[in-house]
């Protein structure tokens, strides 16, 4: 039908899949801390083989939201996953009275900016913020949780801060941008960090920046993740 979204992939965890045959362990399910070692690196370099096959393809779709109709189809897709990527963007540097401009969530499969200055009721995303069974990765939460609540009420349960488990194993750097340079190679242009996100249009460069905040935060998590469980952290 004209609109329907696409049927969605089967997603499949590196975690718990089969690559080549071979069954991949979780590295806590060995009490031998050695085999455990060797396990995790083993899982270690299937993810990052993974992941490197991932980023060489093409980048998936990006989906501008900006009128009530686009909304409901997003969240009739988003709602589905185990979980999203979600960022924001504010004017605060250029109004006194500052509020969210952009929203960002990414599934495996497509990123979302949702132009919150056109839309300013966000109530249907509610439930998807609220679900405890839904993971919601961040980076450096703290003050997109802050004016999530603020402009939309929203109440969001289930976070995976990757600033925050960097921190816990012990990162120095912990930038998103320092992050994917550490563990991918993966250089991000951050030419608009400090950018009005109140003006429009928004240039297709300053598009492409806000969707990468969310863009990698799949495999981001993903890595993190894998480090915290093999530390038993």
């Amino acid at each position: 039908l004209p609109g329907s979204l696409p049927p969605e992939p089967t997603i499949l965890s590196p975690l718990n899949s089969a690559v080549d045959g071979c069954s991949l362990f979780h590295p806590v399910q060995s009490p031998d801390p050695t085999l455990r070692a060797f396990l995790f690196c083993a899982e270690l370099r299937a993810l990052t083989d993974i992941i490197f096959s991932m980023l060489h393809t093409a980048v998936n779709d990006l989906v501008w939201v900006d009128q009530y109709s686009a909304l409901q189809r997003m969240f009739s897709e988003i709602h589905k996953f185990p979980q999203i990527a979600v960022d924001t963007e504010s004017n605060s540097l250029f109004a006194y009275q500052e509020k969210v401009c952009l929203l960002q969530t990414s599934t495996p499969f497509r990123d979302s900016l949702v132009y919150t200055l056109a839309l300013t009721n966000l109530s249907i995303l509610a439930p998807v913020f609220s679900n405890r069974e839904q993971r919601k990765i961040f980076h450096a939460c703290e003050y997109d949780l802050i004016c999530l609540k603020r402009d939309f009420h929203f109440e969001v349960n289930n976070i995976f801060d990757t600033m925050l488990a960097a921190r816990i194993l012990g990162k120095k750097l912990v930038g998103l941008g320092n992050l994917l340079q550490q563990y991918f190679e993966i250089e991000l242009d951050k030419r608009y960090q400090r950018a009005n996100w109140g003006m429009r249009p928004l240039s297709k460069e300053m598009r492409d920046y806000a969707r990468m905040d969310t863009h990698y935060l799949f495999i981001l998590e993903e890595a993190i993740e894998t480090e915290l469980i093999a530390a038993e952290l």
